[in-house]
């Protein structure tokens, strides 16, 4: 049994009655009773109103079984007509301490340590005041989006959709409403009208599964396609015009006695060195930019800085693809620019260079 609710009748009453007695609960099936509970003292059990204008308590004037009753006492402000209250078990929905993250600040200030369970209160809203609530701290973090670290006692971090699930059931009225409930007519305008408003939760996870739809990836590949394809132009037309430069000297090493395969192998080994080099040096510059500069973003709302410093992770796993693809790519560049110089005949160039003299 987690709460009991009681609704007034829909008479205003001219003199409010002091005072509502509970004993025994059954639950009735049939010819069978079942016994919920029965307000004993010593059961463990405490009860609490989620009303301010009512009061509550163990009575020994109204005993059916056992040694006592509970008893509601309304006082004189029962005024409400057809209104419900509510009674919550206490050790119910408040057995399981929410797990919270804190601050060292709030260590610091309070004593504790991870893995303590600590009692505080919540503010519920301008009506229903403050709750009690118990919070268990799983973790410490040292900042927090959207949390400057401007309290002296620290901060806590409370995960919202449980938290909000208790205080909706435990005050009457209603924290945070999610939930909306429509009582139409079966006609076919009200469900065509239901049908587009149930419609509006797959439109939006079909736009998180999909981010190509949003833009931002379809920004990057292409900007990393198009990267990837001037470079590979740039690597080629350099390997190509360098090769024709020096393409007597080339001729005057295979005259010289080195074998076609010793010289396309130095070619190559050669395009290689520059190739590597230059993507070692970029991605130094790349992460030395990354620490100087991604650390150093600001980013606040209004008056308060509400960042925590940026922590940059590189994923190398991917970067190690990427340079995988950069490397195979250039790789055939290479080759098949080989492959171009290697239809022309050295000799030739080398007697075009003597005649010259």
């Amino acid at each position: 049994l987690v709460s009991l609710w009681v609704r007034t009748g829909d008479t205003a009453w001219l003199i409010p009655p002091e005072a509502l007695a509970i004993d025994d609960l059954l639950a009735v099936e049939g010819a069978d009773r079942q016994r919920i509970t029965g307000f004993e003292p010593g059961d463990g059990e405490r009860w609490q109103p989620l009303d301010v204008t009512l009061f509550m308590g163990a009575s020994n004037l109204f005993v059916r079984s056992g040694r006592s009753g509970l008893e509601f006492s309304f006082g004189y402000q029962l005024t409400a007509v057809g209104y419900w209250y509510g009674f919550l078990r206490w050790g119910s929905n408040n057995a399981g301490a929410l797990p919270a993250l804190v601050t060292p600040r709030f260590l610091e200030a309070t004593g504790l340590s991870v893995g303590d369970t600590v009692a505080t209160r919540i503010s519920s809203g301008a009506t229903s005041g403050w709750r009690p609530i118990r919070l268990r701290i799983a973790g410490v973090v040292d900042a927090f989006p959207t949390l400057g670290d401007l309290e002296p006692a620290g901060s806590v971090i409370v995960w919202q959709t449980p938290l909000l699930a208790r205080l909706n059931a435990e005050i009457h009225s209603t924290v945070q409403p999610n939930e909306l409930w429509l009582d139409t007519p079966p006609t076919s305008e009200q469900i065509a009208a239901a049908d587009e408003v149930l419609a509006i939760e797959p439109i939006l996870q079909e736009l998180r599964a999909q981010p190509m739809a949003v833009g931002l990836r379809t920004v990057t590949s292409l900007g990393f396609w198009m990267a990837i394809i001037f470079c590979v132009a740039g690597i080629g037309s350099y390997l190509y015009l360098t090769l024709r430069q020096n393409e007597a000297q080339y001729a005057v090493l295979r005259a010289l006695g080195m074998s076609e395969r010793q010289l396309y192998a130095a070619l190559s080994l050669e395009q290689v060195i520059l190739i590597v080099t230059g993507l070692a040096f970029g991605t130094g510059v790349g992460w030395l930019l990354s620490q100087l500069l991604l650390n150093e973003l600001p980013l606040q709302i209004g008056d308060a800085l509400s960042k925590p410093e940026f922590v940059v992770v590189i994923d190398w796993g991917a970067i190690t693809l990427v340079y995988l693809a950069v490397l195979l790519a250039l790789g055939l560049t290479v080759l098949m620019t080989i492959g171009l110089l290697r239809r022309q005949q050295l000799q030739g160039a080398l007697r075009g260079a003597g005649s010259s003299i």
